[in-house]
């Protein structure tokens, strides 16, 4: 790393994000927009993988002084191909996919620390902090090493695995996410404890995650909702403006109201959609969901129709 003027007063933080990519989505992007806040805070050098280097290095960040890439496409290539072949579909299982490719994360920490332990131990860096993975079910052995080396280990934001509700195990089974019902076995991988017993801090993105995490734990954690929005990514003006279609004018007693989502599996659309049908203490309730939002499904809960050029909309 080299030091200007400005960043030798700040504290000196190795962030590691295993999955941070400007230009992907979720957890990746996730991974990006919180190391590079924190870059504005603190003398940092990331570490990552491969896959996104040029994504990062077009954002202005130059190799070996702002990031250093880890590869364990060794593992990390396997693993992902069974998970795949495991996980009953596209966008299902993601509880096989966490199951089978969280060591491809720990040969990425060997990895680190290969590199970096040396580094940790001779105090060149103030703080660690994993931003990726995102879930608490994946602990970390830099905890240990960082204790023993007097470098305070910060996780998180920690986020996800949202219990299934009651009354739905045909959309679980439907959604293949069979290891969901023995979840809580994640305590007893190798490094939970003394994760639990070892890290400084845990920064917790989320009321169910913090209500999941160990009482160990609990006198360390700090909440901070992870998700929000980044104003500079949206730099367009509008230049229409957005109307309720005319076949959905409000009924005589009724109510009016719009769900956004980026996922077109909307198994919470499609949870809002049911209830609202049946409550009878709200009275009718007329309601547009916005974005790709409505999956095709068996039951005939919600009808959908095919998306207008300018927007995706689901009619009920």
């Amino acid at each position: 790393m080299q030091e200007t003027p400005n960043q030798s007063k700040k504290p000196r933080a190795l962030l590691i994000a295993e999955a941070c990519d400007p230009d992907g989505a979720s957890v990746p992007l996730v991974g990006w927009s919180h190391a590079n806040a924190l870059r504005e805070l603190v003398d940092a050098h990331l570490l990552t993988h491969p896959r996104t280097r040029d994504a990062i290095v077009a954002r202005g960040l130059v190799e070996g002084r702002d990031f250093t890439l880890i590869d364990n496409e060794h593992v990390a290539r396997p693993l992902f191909r069974l998970a795949n072949a495991l996980r009953g579909g596209d966008g299902k299982g993601w509880t096989t996919v966490a199951a089978v490719t969280w060591p491809s994360y720990w040969e990425f920490e060997r990895l680190v620390w290969k590199q970096f332990g040396a580094k940790i131990q001779a105090g060149d860096f103030d703080i660690v902090h994993r931003i990726t993975p995102l879930s608490p079910t994946v602990p970390s052995r830099l905890a240990t090493r960082c204790k023993q080396a007097g470098v305070p280990f910060v996780l998180g934001p920690l986020n996800g695995g949202v219990r299934w509700p009651q009354g739905y195990g045909d959309r679980r089974r439907a959604e293949k996410e069979w290891l969901s019902y023995v979840r809580g076995a994640y305590r007893l991988l190798p490094g939970y404890r003394s994760t639990c017993r070892d890290a400084s801090a845990f920064v917790i993105g989320s009321e169910d995650t913090l209500r999941s995490i160990d009482a160990r734990c609990r006198d360390r954690c700090v909440y901070v909702p992870e998700n929000g929005v980044e104003p500079e990514r949206f730099t367009k003006r509008r230049s229409r403006r957005a109307c309720c279609p005319p076949c959905r004018r409000r009924r005589p007693g009724g109510r009016r109201g719009r769900l956004r989502s980026r996922r077109r599996r909307g198994r919470g659309l499609l949870v809002v959609d049911e209830r609202l049908d049946q409550s009878r203490e709200v009275g009718a309730v007329d309601h547009l969901a916005v974005g790709r939002v409505v999956q095709r499904v068996e039951v005939g809960v919600v009808r959908v129709r095919e998306p207008a050029a300018d927007r995706d909309a689901a009619d009920r």
